[in-house]
């Protein structure tokens, strides 16, 4: 029997809460989308094997050392590690996925996450495998060791476009830095979770619900700038890598709204209703920036297909 999976990416929107003085912390929004995507076919085997980008390879391989049941892995399409789009949630959660359809183990999505450690600080890459959507994470109890509770997936206007800008020969935090970060970073000011949540019950989600671009960008936009600006002790400013604020200027320029970076970059992103103004936006962008990866793609409204063949 051979088992192919295939799951799109994640774009992180921002986390809820960095100050927890109400005894909570974290809590993120996010959206999965249909490109980039993985795509990857395991079959039993006595033996070992992995066909998969070296980047990716050691991730493979943890799982399936961890599990403790040999497999022939393909890794046909992979998502790329440390560029802000969820890769490693995502093949983490694609090949143990696999090994349970091949060998019945009957781990579902949340019990993986669970054994890997996933979901801590945010879920979004968890929910995005199972469901798609657009999706909001509670904060989780201070001190406490527990997954994140998912409070909201809705689906996302499937005409609304998402550029996504990915500058080559740059990464994001690894996951372990990642926890120093966090332990590291100041306490901010209450007023900005109080700031982020008034923008996503009031604004946020009535402008996604409503179908109104202009405003869930525009909100989007107040949420970004306002979790970038906690961020700058460790990033040095609000968007990290320098050429990703100059794509985002950019962006602005040719009309795109709800611009932002996702998680910790270098991918950053925005929105259009025009298929028109996205073609445009990036053949012109991208003469400017040749250096870099440019996807038009939209959310995925669905999860991870699993198919045993």
């Amino acid at each position: 029997m051979k088992v192919r999976i295939e799951a799109g990416g994640r774009i992180h929107l921002g986390i809820i809460d960095l100050d927890g003085g109400l005894g909570r912390i974290y809590g993120s929004i996010g959206l999965a989308i249909q490109e980039p995507k993985l795509i990857l076919e395991a079959e039993s085997s006595k033996k070992t094997v992995v066909e998969a980008p070296e980047e990716v390879k050691p991730i493979v391989m943890h799982v399936i050392s961890s599990l403790n049941h040999n497999a022939y892995i393909n890794m046909v399409k992979h998502l790329p590690p440390h560029k802000g789009l969820g890769a490693t949630t995502q093949t983490i959660l694609a090949t143990a996925v696999a090994l349970s359809k091949l060998y019945q183990l009957n781990l579902d999505v949340d019990n993986i996450a669970e054994m890997f450690g996933r979901g801590r600080i945010s879920k979004i890459g968890i929910e995005a495998f199972k469901t798609g959507g657009f999706i909001i994470n509670a904060p989780i109890r201070k001190n406490v060791d527990e997954m994140s509770k998912t409070v909201m997936i809705q689906n996302f206007p499937e005409e609304w476009i998402v550029i996504l800008a990915i500058p080559k020969g740059e990464v994001g935090y690894s996951e372990e830095y990642e926890k120093e970060v966090f332990k590291k970073l100041p306490r901010p000011p209450s007023y900005y979770a109080d700031k982020i949540c008034r923008l996503i019950l009031v604004k946020l989600i009535p402008a996604l619900l409503d179908k109104e671009l202009e405003e869930f960008g525009s909100a989007l936009e107040e949420i970004q700038k306002l979790v970038g600006e906690q961020f700058k002790p460790i990033q040095g400013r609000v968007i990290a890598s320098r050429k990703s604020q100059e794509i985002l200027e950019q962006f602005r320029k040719y009309g795109l709204t709800g611009l932002g970076q996702s998680s910790w970059g270098p991918a950053v992103y925005g929105f259009t209703d025009s298929r028109k103004e996205a073609v445009e936006c990036i053949r012109e962008i991208g003469e400017k920036f040749p250096d870099t990866t440019f996807i038009i793609t939209r959310a995925r409204n669905s999860g991870a297909e699993i198919i045993r063949v």
